[in-house]
């Protein structure tokens, strides 16, 4: 893999804030060395819909590695709070499954331990309420038009372990007694499908196009158009990127797709920042004035729907009028058939 250390453009940045000379039009996500002669391999994350980034492999390491390049890069062009020396801020929101700590030294979590900026980690059982407080988070951004607020980047380390994030295979579109409360399924693609043109932005390593297909259908994929995969099948490369380039890649060797303008690039992932480089990279963003820690403005809570009334022993198809069995049986017709009534 490729040394992070020897990426002069996330070396200037970090001592003079520009890239090539010039300040950073938009937040990038330097991942490794590219193959062609030209500057190290990055995504753009831009303020428009599809700007989020999508990783599928099995390769655990280049995978969680390249979460935590894009960590330290895109921390690197933001400060930690507002009023910084960049004049712009971002946070961090980390789902780890627990399995990440059989191998510590890939643990994404431990990034927090070195950089300034806010590293939140949600953990399997704050996985609900992180997600919620995020889509929540986007509705007030688009409802009170905030177009400058700090940058969000929620980060998933290994997809399939998430089950509470997977599609709901059993949804026909009818409910049962009304509709129910957003769950963290449909809030994470809340904040893919909303999120990006509002700051906040989404991360995601996924070992399979099969676990990948249990969280998103087709339509839901396209709010990725970074997207990054490692060796896999011809027949899985091209579903993911109309492309079969992916089956003819080496071990060490990735490829980058971006879809709204086509263009395939391979390059040679970065291995996981060591610990001495972190804490170099740390005292460097130390450096540059911090900005001063806010309170963030209090989101609306999205309203609940009213629950049916328990007596109505109804249920309704796709949201319209409630189908009521009960009253379908006391207006049937009497039956022709009825015996007649005997004589008094």
């Amino acid at each position: 893999a490729a040394d992070p250390a020897g990426n002069v453009l996330l070396t200037e940045l970090l001592r003079e804030g520009t890239v090539h000379g010039r300040e950073l039009v938009a937040p990038l996500a330097w991942m490794g060395d590219a193959i062609a002669i030209k500057d190290p391999t990055a995504a753009i994350f831009r303020r428009q819909g599809g700007a989020n980034m999508l990783i599928v492999g099995q390769r655990e390491d280049l995978g969680t590695a390249m979460l935590a390049t894009s960590i330290v890069s895109l921390a690197a062009g933001h400060d930690p709070f507002p009023g910084g020396g960049l004049g712009k801020a971002a946070r961090f929101v980390l789902l780890e499954p627990a399995i990440a700590e059989e191998k510590p030294d890939w643990m994404l979590a431990r990034i927090a331990d070195h950089l300034p900026h806010e590293i939140e980690s949600l953990g399997r059982l704050g996985t609900a309420d992180g997600l919620e407080a995020l889509a929540t988070e986007v509705r007030r951004r688009l409802d009170e038009q905030v177009l400058d607020g700090e940058s969000v980047y929620v980060v998933i380390r290994d997809l399939g372990r998430f089950r509470e994030l997977r599609k709901n295979e059993s949804d026909f579109g009818f409910s049962m007694g009304g509709d129910k409360k957003a769950g963290p399924a449909e809030n994470l693609l809340t904040v893919l499908k909303d999120g990006p043109t509002v700051g906040i932005h989404a991360i995601i390593w996924c070992d399979s196009l099969t676990n990948l297909q249990r969280t998103f259908d087709r339509n839901s994929l396209k709010e990725f158009e970074l997207r990054v995969l490692f060796q896999m099948s011809s027949s899985d490369s091209s579903q993911l990127v109309d492309s079969p380039a992916a089956s003819k890649l080496g071990p060490q060797r990735a490829l980058f797709i971006h879809e709204e303008t086509g263009t395939l690039e391979k390059f040679r992932p970065y291995a996981f920042p060591t610990p001495e480089w972190l804490a170099g990279v740390a005292a460097e963003m130390r450096k540059r004035p911090q900005g001063t820690p806010v309170s963030r403005p209090a989101a609306k809570q999205a309203p609940r729907p009213e629950a049916a009334a328990p007596s109505s022993g109804g249920f309704s198809f796709g949201g319209g009028e409630e189908f009521n069995f009960s009253k379908m049986l006391g207006e049937m017709p009497d039956s022709d058939d009825a015996p007649p009534a005997a004589d008094g």
